[in-house]
């Protein structure tokens, strides 16, 4: 049988002289499986990134626990160790985050690790590490700053808005230059971006809502021209969404991701992820939210590779840069299921059977692998879609599962030994 074309919807053509041409997202959309990284001068409480702003913390009483954000247990090659334990082939480690906090050396702004109590440039120690693994180390950074009486009302605070635009422009020119070729750039704080001027993780928007005419974001950050600015420097790193420009890619995270798994829509068409955490913080809070252990990391990385996307799973190191082993233990297992199962996951593309309760699939070349989260005890059966199979086997040992097809479809009959969580048969 001829090589089924199954696998790549091509990119639609467009006139977006910002956008990069497919040949140079190739590795992203093969790479499927990432490691995130958030740490900072807010890990020192253990109560979520959004410490400084949703517990009112005056901004220099904030500012002084920077001299005791040492880092003395933070271990690059630690974490470098740990992504390749996931399977991950690259990672986002955050830069800054909206409190403003830098984790390596700005030179326009004294608050970093570097001039505060650690001494280190934690940006070069982590791309140092991952690079020596032969990782993709990718940057997160905010350009939002809640110092800055212009974030929460850049019209009132025209200047103090201005300065930390400036602010922003200068750092994201420093990450770009200072640290080697960089293949993602994942900006966050979209909201403001997108319009709007304050928002609260627990009460919403405030003020203006998104959308109010006259105060969408892009007046004040001019997402193009700053996007223009990195093309500059690095015309080949991807760029995400939350800039207010469009970016090459989508991203899904936390609650829109299972919304869109829900969806049982199969996106080929335009490179996504989606990302979460094992909390409902991004950095370390101690324990594991209920039902997020390893069966559910499984679970969501097999639903997101079959709808045609990349899974990124947060780690969140604590507060002196150790990792939690109760954290690090669902990196491992879940690495263990991704590695055994490689075949179905890098490279793959979503389909090309509809995904819905029972699974879905992916694809690569002449082999479809059918990931199958519900076995119905009278067997599986898809729909026909064309294509004539010639065999269909268990992926980790290799054992034949018994099949059928004819003009209606296909059936397989749910075998003897199935794995825990996720069972990958192989049609060729």
């Amino acid at each position: 049988m001829a090589e089924m074309d199954l696998q790549i919807t091509a990119i639609a053509a467009t006139d977006d002289p910002l956008l990069l041409p497919p040949e140079k997202i190739q590795w992203y959309r093969d790479a499927k499986i990432g490691l995130y990284i958030h740490w900072g001068l807010y890990s020192l409480t253990q109560d979520g990134e959004w410490t400084m702003f949703l517990n009112g913390i005056d901004v220099d009483e904030y500012a002084e626990r920077a001299d005791l954000f040492a880092g003395d247990h933070f271990d690059a090659d630690e974490l470098a160790e740990l992504a390749v334990s996931l399977g991950a082939r690259y990672s986002y480690f955050t830069t800054r985050h909206h409190d403003g906090f830098c984790l390596y050396d700005s030179a326009v702004s004294d608050f970093s690790s570097v001039k505060t109590g650690a001494k280190r440039d934690f940006v070069r120690e982590y791309l140092d590490a991952f690079r020596a693994k032969g990782l993709e180390p990718a940057l997160y950074y905010s350009p939002m700053d809640w110092r800055f009486p212009g974030y929460f009302f850049p019209h009132m605070y025209h200047k103090s808005a201005l300065a930390m635009k400036q602010q922003g422009y200068a750092q994201v020119r420093e990450l770009m230059s200072n640290y080697g070729v960089i293949p993602v750039l994942w900006y966050d704080g979209g909201w403001l971006a997108h319009g709007g001027l304050h928002f609260s993780m627990k009460t919403g928007w405030h003020g203006r809502k998104p959308g109010t005419p006259g105060d969408q974001g892009q007046w004040l950050w001019e997402p193009e021209k700053l996007n223009a600015m990195v093309r500059e420097i690095q015309p080949d790193v991807l760029i995400n969404p939350r800039s207010g420009w469009q970016g090459d890619f989508d991203t899904y995270e936390a609650g829109q991701l299972y919304k869109f798994i829900d969806g049982n829509k199969i996106q080929n068409d335009r490179p996504w992820e989606g990302c979460d955490a094992l909390n409902a913080w991004w950095s370390h809070v101690p324990g594991i939210q209920e039902g997020r252990g390893t069966e559910h990391w499984i679970r969501t990385t097999s639903q997101v590779i079959c709808r045609g996307g990349n899974m990124m799973i947060n780690i969140g190191p604590m507060g002196d840069g150790s990792l939690d082993p109760e954290h690090t233990k669902i990196f491992h297992e879940t690495g263990e299921w991704i590695r055994e199962n490689g075949e179905a996951i890098y490279g793959t593309r979503g389909g090309p059977f509809e995904p819905g309760s029972w699974g879905g699939a992916s694809c690569r070349g002449d082999q479809v692998f059918l990931h199958i989260l519900e076995w119905p005890e009278d067997g599986l059966i898809l729909p026909d879609l064309g294509n004539t199979f010639s065999s269909a086997k268990k992926l980790v040992d290799g054992s034949p599962v018994e099949w059928e097809q004819d003009q209606k479809g296909i059936c397989l009959k749910k075998p003897e030994h199935i794995e825990p969580v996720v069972t990958v048969v192989v049609l060729k």
